[in-house]
């Protein structure tokens, strides 16, 4: 019987789409041969941050949704000798003028499109996945992930001066960008959990406070539900979901994103920053990038304050402090995972 089934390997592994499937499963699953950046814990900091960037290194921002990414990409688009690309693992491809469409988001103001400067890659085979904007949401470093490379090499080398890329999609893939893109600046923005998950209601009000993540669905503006069941195969925590409220669940995200963010960036940034001292904040964030004089104030003066603080609207603060704390907990006793030992692990993921 064992002759059999070796004789069935031997056959199925001459067979071309088998066989890749074999060495994309082998290759995910791979010991990385160098071991990771080591100085990831909460209210640590990366050990490998803070490299000598070149003045033509890619800029990478990473943002969750509703955290002012959007007037962060404006002020590298209004600034000479940047090509800022907006959201390159948005589905709407913004590179594709046939599928992308013309909608833009009326709460961007000013905004006229996302997409001039995809433009440029027109004529120019794009290897896109169409999986990217919503599965493997997290990336492990040792997942080569070549497709994904070669997209964003694309990108940096299509780039008229110095490419900034502004993600939404990338918080839990920054370890993977840092090991990708070593000479890249990695900029974190974050924002208030409260105010970022009641921004995320533009169709609808604001779910009820005695909402469930159950009956969300018709309400989640955001992905929110799409990223927990992502996230669940290789975060445990996101199995038993159904009983929080909606907070609860955006607030375990937010929490782990800032943990992602704040280790493997060179800079993270509070929105509030950007809004109530942003002459000092733009001046810090061009620092740390390597763009002297970047001060887009009158672009971040344009800005509501009274975007800050609206949780208040909602409920008060102990309404929200008792679920944080509730979920602080939760992460506590979850999330004893290393993943400065994540090359040892053997998750699925994005291989190719």
């Amino acid at each position: 019987m064992r002759d059999i089934f070796l004789e069935v390997i031997r056959w199925l592994s001459t067979k071309s789409v088998v066989r890749e499937g074999l060495e994309s499963v082998l290759e995910r699953n791979a010991i990385c041969a160098t071991p990771p950046p080591s100085g990831f814990a909460q209210g640590g900091g990366w050990s490998g941050r803070g490299t000598c960037h070149d003045a033509g290194s890619p800029i990478f921002i990473s943002s969750r949704y509703r955290s002012g990414s959007t007037l962060l990409w404006r002020c590298f688009r209004e600034a000479p000798g940047v090509t800022a690309y907006y959201e390159p693992l948005n589905p709407r491809k913004w590179f594709d003028a046939s599928a992308r469409g013309t909608r833009v988001d009326a709460s961007h103001r000013e905004v006229q499109d996302y997409w001039q400067e995809y433009d440029r890659l027109a004529g120019c085979e794009v290897p896109w996945d169409d999986r990217w904007p919503s599965r493997d949401l997290y990336l492990s470093p040792c997942v080569p992930a070549r497709q994904l490379k070669r997209y964003l090499e694309l990108l940096i080398e299509s780039a008229d001066g110095r490419a900034v890329l502004q993600f939404n999609r990338a918080d839990f893939r920054l370890h993977w960008l840092r090991r990708a893109f070593p000479q890249a600046s990695l900029v974190h923005l974050h924002r208030n959990p409260r105010d970022q998950w009641l921004s995320t209601f533009i169709k609808h009000a604001p779910v009820p406070l005695d909402a469930i993540v159950k009956d969300f669905q018709p309400f989640d503006e955001f992905y929110l539900l799409p990223w927990a069941a992502d996230l669940r195969r290789w975060f445990p925590l996101f199995s038993e979901i159904d009983d929080l409220h909606p907070y609860e669940l955006s607030y375990l995200i937010s929490r782990m994103s800032l943990v992602y963010g704040q280790n493997f960036s060179d800079i993270s940034i509070a929105y509030e920053d950007l809004v109530a001292q942003s002459r000092e904040t733009l001046r810090s964030l061009g620092d740390a990038v390597g763009i002297p004089n970047f001060n887009q104030i009158a672009l971040v003066d344009s800005i509501d304050a009274r975007s800050v603080g609206r949780w208040r609207d909602y409920a008060d603060d102990d309404w929200f402090a008792v679920r944080e704390e509730r979920m602080e907990s939760i992460l506590q006793q979850c999330l004893f995972w290393d993943p400065t030992q994540e090359c040892g692990s053997m998750e699925m993921g994005a291989g190719e």
